[in-house]
């Protein structure tokens, strides 16, 4: 009776079947809350930076992380996104083109799952910034602004959602 099943074969089968479907289908990790920490930019004398960040990174990360949220569950982790330094390129320090400049962020995103229970991802990202924006009134704030975009884009897959 080569080949054939008994009912025991099947009934695992079908048991691993289900296991493998729930083990895939397992929710990503979800987060109750999102905050921004720019205590250690503020430390390294960067004091403007830091309020640019503090105002315009929530809002980013919010849309970043829209579909990890989980702002009832309170077994939920809080996403804790710090900001360690910015540092601003100079004019034609960016290797595409003389006239733009490659500015930096560093910091990382601290998943709190409260106490001293943290996991930390370290993330260090950087983008090109046309020159024009050394010459606007609000150059520094948007070269801020594109740091920020940059960094919370890229923060989901740094903690491997």
């Amino acid at each position: 009776m080569a080949g054939l099943f008994t009912r025991r074969d099947a009934l695992a089968l079908a048991a691993n079947a289900a296991i493998s479907t729930a083990v895939r289908a397992a929710p990503a990790l979800r987060f109750r809350a999102i905050k921004v920490d720019v205590a250690p930019l503020r430390a390294n004398g960067d004091t403007i930076t830091a309020q640019w960040m503090a105002e315009d990174l929530p809002d980013l990360l919010q849309r970043a992380f829209a579909e990890y949220m989980a702002p009832g569950d309170r077994s939920a982790p809080i996403l804790v996104a710090r900001i360690d330094s910015v540092s601003y390129g100079s004019p034609g320090s960016s290797m595409e083109s003389t006239f733009s400049t490659h500015d930096f962020i560093e910091g990382a995103a601290v998943v709190d799952y409260g106490g001293r229970n943290q996991k930390i991802y370290p993330l260090m990202t950087s983008c090109d910034v046309s020159a024009a924006l050394f010459d606007a009134a609000n150059g520094g704030q948007m070269r801020a602004l594109a740091l920020a975009g940059v960094f919370a884009r890229f923060l989901p897959g740094q903690i491997g959602l």
